[in-house]
């Protein structure tokens, strides 16, 4: 059994902070995004929590022996500081406008969400009138966004970039281990498990492909006015505000325990087997990826572009293969 207590400072992340055109090094403008932005030693990020493992085998009997193993670890990540005239860097993108749904700033997660907090759906065209919205195209049936902020701080009846805050971030808070094995005369079996608890995640791809795929099934439980109970956005032909801003309508937890193999072996017998001229043959059976239970929406709750800012954004990305093998081992 082993517990540790870490804290892990990571200096200058290579990142492409905002610059001032004046330097020559960036030109800002339509064609100036982040992939015109030099790369330089910008952020320190700060990992600390603890790991624990315990481990037990023993041999019950000559027929039957036993493992098993188990481990847990907790992280808190920290930004600690970015150089950037804005105090932050953006990343990732969301849906077809591209808009950076992710951001790196001193004192929060690396890769937070940053958008709108939804308060429900517009029940009628009254109650958009008397409410803060993002423009004049914002109807019934839409997201009611909430008006968190204003240029002095307050709440002040529009809905614009004050307005956008903290929605989750993609780092689990907790993830554990376990596996567990057995052998039991000429049979061996053996599985391993891991879960990823507290992170979030962002279903992209339900706003960037469904039109032009098949429609998800929840779509079907949408927002009209014979359901208006309905927490998900009317359907529109045309990009609304519901689904041109990011908020976190689109934002989910993504904890998930995913059984990542099972395999079960047979071991024949020697006197069997040197008969062959074979000293040693076994036979076994695998399963990868069997089943993984979580409560997220999209295919796979692991899914990530690997971008530090802009981490965990699902964008459909082809789910996980279950794989089932069958082998054989041999030894002259």
């Amino acid at each position: 059994m082993t517990l540790e207590v870490y804290r892990k400072v990571t200096e200058d992340l290579l990142l492409s902070p905002e610059i001032s055109g004046v330097t020559g090094a960036y030109s800002p403008g339509n064609y100036g995004g982040s992939r015109y932005r030099p790369t330089v030693n910008a952020g320190n990020v700060e990992n600390k929590g603890l790991e624990f493992q315990i481990s037990y085998n023993d041999n019950f009997s000559k027929n039957f022996s036993f493992n098993t193993s188990f481990n847990v670890s907790t992280v808190e990540n920290k930004v600690l500081f970015v150089a950037s005239e804005n105090g932050f860097e953006q990343g990732g993108s969301f849906g077809i406008t591209g808009s950076f749904p992710s951001r790196m700033e001193a004192g929060l997660p690396l890769g937070y969400f940053y958008g709108y907090r939804v308060l429900g759906v517009f029940q009628s065209n009254e109650e958009v009138t008397a409410s803060a919205i993002t423009n004049e195209h914002t109807s019934m049936g839409d997201l009611k966004f909430a008006d968190l902020s204003g240029p002095d701080g307050t709440s002040d009846g529009v809905i614009d970039e004050y307005d956008r805050t903290y929605l989750g971030d993609p780092i689990p808070d907790v993830t554990l281990g376990f596996n567990i094995g057995f052998n039991y005369k000429n049979i061996d079996f053996s599985t391993s498990l891991y879960a990823s608890i507290g992170n979030d995640m962002i279903r992209d791809y339900e706003h960037r492909d469904e039109p032009l795929t098949n429609r998800g099934a929840f779509l079907l439980d949408r927002w009209s006015l014979t359901n208006q109970e309905s927490l998900n956005p009317k359907v529109s032909l045309v990009q609304t505000p519901s689904t041109r801003n990011f908020s976190d309508y689109f934002v989910e937890d993504a904890s998930y325990l995913r059984i990542q193999n099972i395999q079960i072996g047979y071991f024949f017998a020697q006197d069997w087997v040197r008969n062959t001229g074979i000293d040693k043959l076994r036979v076994y059976a695998t399963m990868n990826n069997l089943y993984t239970f979580t409560n997220y929406s999209g295919f796979d709750p692991s899914a990530s572009s690997g971008n530090p800012i802009g981490a965990g954004i699902d964008k459909g990305f082809y789910p996980l293969a279950r794989t089932c093998m069958l082998g054989l081992n041999l030894k002259f």
